[in-house]
């Protein structure tokens, strides 16, 4: 979600919020100011007096405009938190990025070294066991050189080249990438 459509958002619901406060407030004081005037009538005040009725008329004039000056205050209290909300969304939005960024940094400072030494690693590990099967498939060429040409065990003889040379090339290959990784590193 965007920063200024969240201040936006934050500010409309604060707007609705006053108005639904303003009228519960007025509600509230249109209620009181009947259930006041039902009681003066229910004592059996046939007439007001003068006085009653001045007596009446302020106090329902004061919980009007306190009802007011209160949805007032919400309504100005709300506004204010708008703007604020408004003017801090961008610094706010540019902090995260900056939060994001750097955590971005730290894991590739941290994690980068670790997976370059972890990759050669694993290419020197690598050309080692094929290098041990090479190895165990030299020593079969030389367990069946003396029957080369036409002894039994010459397609053995085949095969034991034939593995020899694809894992000793394995084996080649992954220290040269191993080498290659190292050196790359060091540029």
């Amino acid at each position: 979600m965007e920063p200024n459509s969240f201040g936006r958002k934050l500010g409309i619901g604060l707007r609705v919020a006053s108005r639904v406060v303003k009228e519960h407030v007025d509600a509230h004081s249109q209620k009181s100011a009947q259930e006041t005037a039902e009681k003066d009538q229910a004592v059996g005040a046939v007439a007001p007096t003068v006085q009653a009725q001045a007596a009446a008329a302020p106090q329902g004039m004061h919980v009007q405009a306190a009802s007011r000056q209160a949805a007032e205050t919400v309504r100005h209290t709300t506004e204010t938190a708008t703007r604020n909300v408004r003017k801090q969304a961008p610094v706010v939005a540019a902090k995260a990025r900056g939060v994001g960024e750097g955590a971005r940094r730290f894991g590739k400072a941290m994690w980068g070294p670790f997976a370059h030494v972890s990759s050669v690693l694993w290419s020197e590990v690598t050309g080692a066991f094929f290098g041990l099967f090479a190895f165990y498939f030299t020593q079969g060429i030389f367990k069946y050189h003396a029957e080369y040409k036409a002894g039994p065990n010459h397609q053995q003889f085949v095969l034991d080249i034939v593995l020899t040379l694809v894992f000793g090339y394995f084996a080649l290959s992954s220290f040269y990438i191993a080498r290659r990784k190292k050196k790359k590193n060091h540029r």
